[in-house]
């Protein structure tokens, strides 16, 4: 599992998150409310529902995986793992007890974006263009950048807190980019040119060392006079981009 996502699983269980605990039982799923509780050696603690305890200790004597989702502000975190121990009586503090389970740490975390704006896919003939450089920290956003700080990018989808792009590797060199990276997004649209600061996202699952699928992230957009006038343009091109893809589904045009 990459450390990324064991840490902030880690940082869930410290935070005391709460969770959803599926139960596989004849065939199906049965889904309760729960919250980690407390790190163990070989994995977490997390509450359960006594009512369900005789499935937990079924699952746990049979060393079946349960499954385990928990979200975050941007990401929701989904995986599998065994169930160790139940506790009737876990403390929480000195006068409380809850009913609990110790749960393995899992091998692998599957994280899907949660996305609190609307995306809207960029066709291919839409007249819209976007570029991306690498630049470094306190540099202004508007100072043009070397040309040498281009990444090779395609545009996918955009909303007003973001695009969905493919970062393309040029001459078999892959896309120098990281999430740790300050970015400068240039979108084009007839007159109306947008110069944003954004950061990019954990790569989608399936991306390539040449193609890397991912998401960047806008920053600043309501912090200024000029990020709420750019909010503004965003809104429009973003509305447009949804009535043409409304007219496309009308007409039956893929």
């Amino acid at each position: 599992m990459p450390d990324t996502d064991f840490q902030q699983l880690l940082d869930a269980v410290a935070r005391n998150t709460g969770a959803v605990l599926s139960l596989p039982s004849a065939g199906m799923l049965r889904h309760q409310k729960a919250r980690f509780l407390a790190v163990a050696d070989d994995g977490f603690w997390m509450e359960c529902s006594p009512d369900d305890r005789a499935l937990i200790d079924e699952l746990i004597k049979e060393k079946k995986p349960a499954g385990i989702s928990f979200k975050t502000a941007e990401v929701k975190s989904v995986f599998t793992s065994v169930l160790l121990e139940r506790k009737d009586d876990y403390p929480v503090n000195a006068e409380t007890t809850v009913c609990a389970v110790r749960v393995q740490l899992p091998t692998s975390i599957k994280q899907m974006q949660r996305r609190t704006n609307y995306r809207v896919r960029v066709p291919v003939e839409a007249e819209i263009r976007l570029e991306v450089w690498r630049i470094a920290p306190r540099i202004p956003v508007r100072d043009k950048p070397a040309a040498s700080a281009r990444i090779e990018t395609k545009l996918l989808d955009i909303s007003t807190g973001g695009v969905g792009v493919l970062f393309v590797g040029v001459n078999g060199v892959s896309p120098k980019v990281c999430c740790e990276d300050r970015l400068r997004v240039a979108i084009t649209t007839g007159e109306v040119e947008l110069i944003l600061e954004g950061t990019m996202r954990q790569p989608l699952p399936g991306s390539e060392p040449m193609k890397i699928r991912t998401g960047i992230a806008f920053k600043g957009l309501d912090n200024s006079l000029d990020g709420r006038h750019a909010m503004a343009k965003l809104t429009k091109i973003v509305g447009e981009l949804q009535r043409q893809e409304a007219r496309r589904a009308r007409l039956g045009v893929a």
